[in-house]
């Protein structure tokens, strides 16, 4: 399964790392959240929630369809996040 949120500067709420990563492990494994946006502020957030993942053990990689992800698209870029397996 499959979410695609496009996020605009007047329509979005911040959320945290713990949030995102809880929402994440709630979900069945294969699940894929993908978060986009070309705004200055909500790429700021982006690269703020990349930063926490990190610290919390994520590593970038590759999509797999076994694995729950988060994918952070930028105008330019993308950047996918896996959950270690439960």
């Amino acid at each position: 399964m499959r979410l695609n949120i496009y996020l605009s500067k007047h329509r979005f709420v911040i959320f945290s790392v713990d949030e995102l990563t809880a929402f994440l492990q709630a979900q069945k494994p294969g699940f894929h959240l993908i978060l986009s946006s070309v705004n200055d502020d909500v790429q700021a957030l982006f690269s703020s929630l990349e930063t926490g993942l990190r610290k919390c053990g994520l590593s970038r990689g590759k999509s797999n369809s076994k694995i729950t992800r988060v994918t952070f698209g930028y105008s330019t870029k993308s950047h996918t996040y896996c959950l270690p397996k439960h």
